[in-house]
């Protein structure tokens, strides 16, 4: 059948383009559809190329996941004095810097740190440590300072620790040292080991008979000891301090003063001993109270070795306690050298003060601790009083022709009966006026012109009080006197001041007379005009302890310097590669000069073989190649972003009723400012940018912190008026899904600070850390049903200074993680990375930052990784975990 049209002819109308537009109306609607499901075909495709560049991005930070990619360097040891552990004699980390290759370490000395330890004491000091007295002072000198610490009779041994802390930490440069109890002992202990010595220098010009004034040198003269000041002239000849000269303090600062002669006696205020040989029935009750000990000997307590050769010791020895009840000799207990061993059952019981009563048998002896002479009272010239000497400059000439001066050599001042006396000190002994040798106090004028206030008399005598000594009779006679002389290095030597040929002192009765010795050979002073160089070398780590003569340090056994009571500060010798070094510490840093990049800490006494090899190229690559894929889908994310479509409507061949299918006009902006593109950029630059906080189950200070907050960062601030309030900050504890804000104040300590954090009070309004003992949903309970449901998601406690911070019992496998950077500063518990930017990989500049793309600085990163590799391994584990 033909085809049949309708023509416009008859009718005047075009039925046939009428029909056409009514059939292609009617097929518009699918054509939509058909194009709808084009473009979800297409953008499926997108996201499919999307899910590629990410699946590939994900599969580049496999390696950024391990710790073993930030292992830049490598190191092994061997053993080779031995087939013991390496690990006994060292351990090794490197860095970024460290040269590969096999290094030959020797350990022949480990460095300590100076310490002093007392005797094993009672808990509470007591009125017979500080002589009968209720306070005395403790003085203690390190690193240029001096402080005196007050010690009380009431303390106990770890109160007076913790006293002496809050005052040698809280100075303005605190002191390198720390106290500590330990086994009933009390320790002072430097904080660092060895010596660390420093040596300061500068020239000098002498001129003949003139001291010289130390311009740029600082010299502790608190501090100082024999031979820690040299003098060399140009063909090398030395002269040294304690032996040669002395510093002391001039008008104008730190001088050295010549020694021409040498000394004559001991130095005033100086302790020596008097030997008191008892004769038969001299009674004798010991002076001071003795303490019950806790065993069945009390150790070391009596001032004497009591003798039984006439077999009648359990009549000549008894104890009487604080009680009144006396205790025999033989029944109750028995002597061992000066030691009281208890018979099982018998004797006081422990922290009860008792005394021993002994009549002699005759020829046992005592020894008294006696103190040089350094008073001598004044006879004033007529018209003249002490009153006058204000503002004079003093000085003393001796008969002998000797000149002393004030402030070096003496001062003058009123004794308790208001008398005017001269007081002589110990830097002045080789100087002073022979003893019994008469001299004049001048004033002189800066004219040069000297007038006569006053004479006295050099003390000749020290009288020995045998009363004192706990005698209450007795005929003996003193037979010997004695004085131990300490070297630098802790080395003691006891001389007889008796001794005929060489004697310093004779005995009448129960004085001691100073004898006038030799004055010996002048020493040979350098060259006038003689060029000099003064060299002062001084220690950080060495400190000294001192009681100003109260008898404080012998009482509790701090004077000593036997093995189990002190420990000098020595060096670690380290010979590497046949260089041998002297460091301060057991370890050298990863900066040193010989190992440049190898860190090496000291365990023992041997010799290792250390095997560095080089293995930074797999960080810094794995890192390449995660910023590469990241930047591609960025790129991407970028570019289909803001592309825009440019063919919507139909193709311009109108029978043709779908688009053309070129990919650019099938693809090009079908994701145009699509939301799940934009979200997704957003993210991943959050994660990029953010900062991380680590999560742990126990976490500490990492060095102690002492006083209170407004010493470490968080300061008191000044109100209108003057007065001062506390400053406050917060410290935010998260484990789970419990979370508290801790208010930290000025005021606050470490223990305050602890007691916060583990404060259960149920009350949820009045309690900051409520939330890390109950849960949310047990709110409305009451306090008796809440306390029910107490949990410990969290605790805190203070050890050896330090704040610790850890899980509680019921944490399960839930960490903690702090913020507040003021708080975790001040609590020494911050982290030195947060953000990525830190360690060399941040946004780059491109579209002002708007890109979104990245750029990876390896250098930066490799210095990161060389000052903590620990936290930059776990800012790159934290971030790989959240991006993948």
């Amino acid at each position: 059948m033909a085809d049949m049209t309708v023509s416009g002819i008859v009718s005047g109308m075009d039925w046939e383009g009428m029909i056409t537009q009514l059939v292609e109306n009617a097929q518009k609607p699918a054509q939509v559809q058909m194009n709808k499901r084009t473009n979800l075909t297409n953008k499926k495709a997108l996201f499919e190329e999307m899910q590629e560049l990410t699946e590939k991005m994900q599969s580049s930070l496999t390696s950024l996941r391990l710790s073993s990619t930030y292992e830049a360097k490598k190191v092994d040891l061997d053993r080779l004095d031995s087939n013991a552990s390496a690990k006994g004699v060292l351990t090794a980390k490197v860095n970024a810097d460290a040269k590969p290759g096999v290094y030959t370490v020797e350990v022949k000395q480990l460095a300590k740190a100076q310490t002093i330890r007392s005797n094993q004491l009672s808990d509470q000091i007591g009125t017979a440590a500080l002589g009968g007295a209720s306070t005395s002072t403790l003085w203690i000198s390190n690193m240029g300072q001096k402080v005196g610490v007050e010690v009380k009779a009431t303390d106990t041994l770890k109160s007076l620790a913790s006293r002496i802390n809050a005052t040698i930490k809280t100075l303005s440069t605190p002191m390198n040292l720390t106290a500590s109890v330990v086994d009933n002992r009390l320790i002072f202990k430097s904080d660092n080991t060895g010596l660390a010595e420093t040596t300061s220098t500068e020239t000098a010009t002498y001129k003949t008979g003139q001291n010289i004034a130390l311009s740029t040198l600082s010299v502790n003269l608190d501090t100082l000891s024999d031979g820690d000041v040299t003098i060399t002239d140009a063909s090398g000849k030395k002269w040294t301090s304690g032996t040669d000269f002395d510093i002391v303090q001039g008008a104008n600062g730190s001088e050295v003063r010549w020694r021409t002669n040498e000394a004559n006696t001991i130095p005033p205020t100086y302790s020596y001993t008097a030997t008191y040989t008892a004769e038969a029935d001299d009674t004798y009750t010991s002076p001071t109270s003795i303490t019950r000990g806790t065993g069945s000997v009390d150790s070391k307590v009596l001032d004497f070795t009591p003798t039984n050769t006439d077999g009648n010791l359990s009549s000549r020895l008894t104890i009487t306690d604080a009680d009144g009840f006396e205790y025999k000799y033989g029944e109750d207990f028995t002597v061992s050298g000066t030691s009281i061993r208890w018979v099982t059952g018998a004797g006081p019981d422990s922290g009860k003060t008792y005394t021993v009563n002994y009549t002699a048998e005759g020829g046992e002896t005592f020894d008294i601790d006696m103190t040089r002479g350094s008073t001598d009272t004044l006879t004033w010239e007529e018209d003249v009083s002490y009153s006058d000497l204000s503002g004079e400059t003093l000085i003393i000439t001796t008969d002998s022709g000797k000149t002393c001066y004030e402030g070096v050599d003496f001062t003058v001042s009123k004794d308790s009966s208001g008398n005017a006396v001269v007081n002589w000190t110990a830097e002045g002994t080789w100087n002073l006026p022979d003893p019994d040798e008469t001299y004049t106090l001048q004033s002189l004028a800066t004219d040069g012109t000297k007038t006569d206030l006053a004479t006295g008399t050099r003390t000749k005598g020290d009288e020995v009080d045998i009363e004192a000594a706990g005698f209450t009779t007795h005929t003996g006679s003193i037979t010997d006197v004695t004085y131990t002389e300490t070297d630098s290095d802790g080395t003691e030597t006891t001389i007889s001041l008796l001794d005929e040929d060489d004697a310093y002192v004779s005995v009448s009765g129960t004085t001691i007379n100073w004898l006038t010795r030799d004055a010996g050979t002048a020493i040979t002073l350098p060259a006038n005009n003689a060029s000099l160089t003064v060299s002062y070398t001084y220690s950080d780590n060495v400190f000294s302890l001192d009681d100003g003569g109260s008898g404080l340090l012998s009482a509790l056994g701090l004077d000593q310097t036997d093995e189990e009571h002190y420990t000098a500060a020595q060096d670690a010798v380290v010979v590497i590669d046949d260089n041998e070094v002297e460091i301060s510490a057991n370890y050298i840093e990863y900066d040193n000069d010989i190992l440049n990049g190898v860190r090496l800490d000291f365990k023992g006494v041997g010799t290792v073989s250390v095997d560095v090899t080089q293995d930074t190229d797999k960080t810094v690559e794995a890192i390449e190649s995660f910023v590469e894929s990241y930047n591609t889908l960025m790129d991407w994310i970028n570019t289909r972003s803001s592309e825009k479509q440019v063919n919507t409507d139909y193709s311009e061949d109108s029978t043709t009723l779908s688009r053309n299918s070129d990919d650019f006009h099938t693809s090009w902006g079908l994701l145009y400012g699509n939301s799940y593109l934009r979200s997704t950029k957003s993210t991943l630059r959050s994660i990029i940018s953010q900062n991380y906080s680590f999560t742990f189950k126990e976490r500490t200070s990492a060095s102690a912190v002492y006083g209170d907050m407004s010493n470490n960062g968080i300061k008191r601030t000044t109100l209108a008026d003057g007065t001062e309030a506390d400053g406050s900050t917060t410290l935010r504890v998260k484990i789970g899904d419990h979370s508290a804000n801790i208010t930290i104040t000025s005021s606050d300590t470490l223990e305050t600070i602890a007691a916060k954090i583990n404060n259960e009070d149920p009350d949820p309004d009045t309690n900051e850390a409520w939330s890390l003992h109950y849960n949310d949903e047990d709110k409305n309970l009451s306090a008796e049903a809440l306390a029910k449901k107490k949990q410990s998601y969290v605790k805190a406690e203070v050890v050896d200074g330090k704040l610790v911070i850890k899980q509680g019992s019921t944490a399960g496998t839930d960490e903690i993680s702090l913020s507040g950077t003021t708080a975790l500063n001040a609590l020494k518990m911050n982290t030195t990375y947060k953000g990525l930017y830190q360690i060399g990989i941040e946004t780059t500049s491109d579209n002002y930052g708007m890109s979104g793309e990245i750029e990876f600085d390896s250098q930066t990163f490799l210095d990161a990784l060389e000052e903590n590799p620990e936290e930059t391994e776990q800012l790159m584990l934290a971030f790989a975990k959240k991006m993948d």
